[in-house]
């Protein structure tokens, strides 16, 4: 079922299981989806988007929206290389089979060359997602991206990491270097709920809302500068987002419960 050669598109396997899992969780969740993005609609471009890591029950309404938001694009997932074989390559085999790239982040002149190949074979230039953290968070996670934070002399912005991870910068920098005139889309995307990572805190996401803030940026070429803005600007601003988006929630909840 993995494999991309076996003369079927992988992208409706990917739906059907969408259809048939995630659809039903959100369903019996009564959890919503909340677009917020005033994108215009540029053909002729390839297209990077970039933010936090989606967790296994955001994928259903973060891949969903950008199916709806860009139709006639391929929506192509970077990846890192694995530093293990992670439940036998799982991970590497389900990247591929949705006709996703892994890169090594050590070899970025080897990512830039990938990327540019796969760009290439396509008339309407593709979607890149990309998440610049590299894995999901969860709290022991979350608790290792404060100390290193103050690792790297930015105690400061630990209370705007509360509910993300440090970025890394590799990854993002070859894919926009790869690519000729990029438009770069920050997608800010979570619940309405805190401390919720994954399939096992789903109880949590009960009448919850799945927020997916899109907005065009302009992102630095330089190395240095990128990854100064991503630590910097881009994750603290999305932090706030989804701060004001569960505190609003949580403000609904608090107001129902004493009016009953």
């Amino acid at each position: 079922m993995w494999s991309k050669y076996r003369g079927h598109d992988p992208m409706i396997t990917l739906d059907r299981f969408r259809d048939s899992i995630f659809t039903r969780c959100y369903n019996r969740l009564n959890v919503k989806i909340q677009v917020d993005d005033e994108l215009s609609m540029t053909r002729g471009r390839p297209i990077v988007i970039y933010g936090p890591h989606v967790d296994s029950m955001g994928i259903f309404g973060y891949y969903n929206t950008l199916r709806e938001i860009f139709p006639d694009r391929a929506i192509i997932v970077i990846a890192g290389k694995p530093k293990m074989k992670n439940l036998f390559g799982l991970v590497s085999r389900a990247v591929e089979s949705i006709d996703g790239i892994i890169i090594d982040r050590k070899n970025p002149e080897g990512a830039i060359k990938t990327i540019r190949s796969r760009a290439a074979s396509f008339h309407e230039p593709p979607v890149f997602v990309i998440y610049p953290e590299g894995h999901r968070a969860t709290k022991n996670r979350l608790a290792d991206a404060h100390k290193f934070l103050h690792t790297i002399g930015k105690p400061k912005l630990v209370d705007s990491y509360e509910h993300l991870q440090v970025p890394r910068t590799k990854g993002l920098h070859a894919l926009i270097s790869a690519l000729d005139n990029p438009r770069c889309i920050r997608v800010t995307c979570g619940f309405s709920a805190r401390a919720a990572f994954g399939t096992f805190d789903s109880h949590l996401l009960i009448d919850s809302t799945f927020l997916m803030k899109l907005e065009e940026v302009e992102l630095p070429t330089d190395i240095n500068e990128l990854k100064e803005r991503l630590i910097e600007k881009d994750w603290p601003e999305m932090n706030d987002i989804l701060e004001r988006h569960i505190g609003n929630a949580e403000h609904r909840a608090h107001l129902a419960a004493e009016a009953a």
